[in-house]
């Protein structure tokens, strides 16, 4: 049975080709427009040749390692090979890759279209923190070469990402005379800083917030009519939603209450159900390759903290319950699911990205967001510990 490619896409791991959209959904930046010339209706720069012989070599190394996958002979293998497939697109050479780029750009006049891109392939290379160094060279090149390439809006995201990053869009937004390159850069402000309050403790959240918050007024002052980056609205319409965000689902909020129904009896259940347990919030969809992808060591998490003051509670962002229904029917989930309908939580929290992670103390404050894997295992451990400890008090 052929098995459709589209489906490990939704890994999050193929080889980003022009933007990184920071939304968490798929982009719609289009590639820069070909030069052209009167031998051919479209005629790439020599540059971006160079470029495209070097981005097939990298397809060729995926394409490999994908292969088994598409050979599978059921949906149930390549769901099983999901993992595996995940971990040896990881192990590909991305540095060494990002390196060639950066190399390629350099022999390049900046001029040349494929000197720009060439950046961008390094960035995508190394976007999920391989190395910073790499990405802060890159990042450099582009801000220092590059800060009127039309396609520079395409690259904030990769530039929000890394740890210098607030300050370099500061300069991007401030020096531009693109007013849409200014709005967009300030905005990616406020992505840097939400990510850095996730990651840091209640006090350094708060004053994290309070910067993104005041961005949040000059956005909606000076750049409210600004189209996003993605296509999807304006500035002035996805602040408000964010700001919502940031004034109820910051680290240290108590969560709002929310409403969904329990596929376990299709009844309604709301969150302050759970009160006095530690609560995972995740936020999935069965179609969602990097979700698929924790399911096992979500499970033996579960399996760890049996009779202890926790629950884990999927929340599915599928079209239909029948959708999620037949997924767990395959894959063993042996706890909470929620069936949102697209909408609800979805809607009111202002879902961007599947997965989205919230981790709630006994208490019902948020305590951290976004975390996988060992990060959140070490969290709800932590969290776990202070139930107990309150339980006995």
């Amino acid at each position: 049975m052929k098995i459709r490619f589209a489906y490990l896409v939704l890994l999050g791991m193929v080889l980003p080709l022009f933007a990184q959209d920071t939304t968490g959904k798929k982009a719609t930046t289009k590639p820069a427009e070909p030069i052209k010339s009167a031998g051919s209706d479209v005629e790439k720069s020599e540059g971006q040749k160079k470029l495209d012989s070097l981005r097939n070599e990298f397809k060729k190394l995926q394409d490999d390692v994908i292969q088994e996958y598409k050979d599978a002979k059921s949906p149930e293998e390549a769901q099983k090979l999901i993992p595996k497939i995940q971990k040896n697109l990881l192990k590909l050479p991305r540095e060494d890759y990002a390196k060639k780029a950066i190399a390629l750009s350099k022999t390049m006049k900046t001029s040349d279209q494929g000197s720009f891109d060439s950046l961008v392939f390094a960035m995508s290379m190394v976007s999920r923190g391989n190395n910073k160094e790499i990405m802060k060279e890159a990042v450099d090149m582009i801000v220092k070469d590059h800060s009127k390439n039309p396609k520079m809006i395409s690259v904030l995201g990769f530039i929000s990402s890394t740890p210098d990053g607030a300050s370099i869009l500061e300069k991007i937004a401030t020096k531009t005379d693109d007013r849409n390159l200014a709005g967009l850069a300030w905005y990616a402000i406020t992505e840097n800083l939400q990510q850095q309050s996730g990651e840091v403790g209640i006090k350094q959240a708060e004053e994290l917030n309070k910067r993104t918050e005041m961005i949040y007024e000059k956005l909606a002052k000076d750049y409210a009519d600004v189209p996003m980056a993605n296509g999807r609205g304006t500035i002035g319409s996805t602040i408000k939603a964010a700001l919502f965000e940031l004034q109820n689902l910051s680290i240290g909020k108590v969560a709002p209450e929310v409403l969904c129904l329990n596929i376990d009896g299709d009844k309604e259940d709301k969150l302050s159900n759970y009160k006095g347990k530690v609560v995972v919030l995740d936020i999935w969809a069965t179609w969602c390759g990097p979700c698929k992808a924790m399911i096992p060591h979500e499970r033996e998490m579960n399996e760890k903290l049996k009779g202890k003051p926790f629950a884990f509670i999927s929340i599915s962002g599928d079209d239909t319950k029948e959708t999620l229904t037949s997924f767990l029917e395959k894959e063993k989930m042996p706890w909470v699911h929620w069936f949102a309908d697209r909408k609800g939580i979805l809607k009111d929290w202002n879902i961007r990205f599947y997965p989205t992670m919230y981790i709630l103390d006994h208490k019902g404050v948020i305590r951290a967001k976004g975390l996988r894997g060992e990060e959140l295992e070490k969290k709800v451990n932590e969290l776990v510990v202070e139930a107990e400890k309150a339980k006995k008090s």
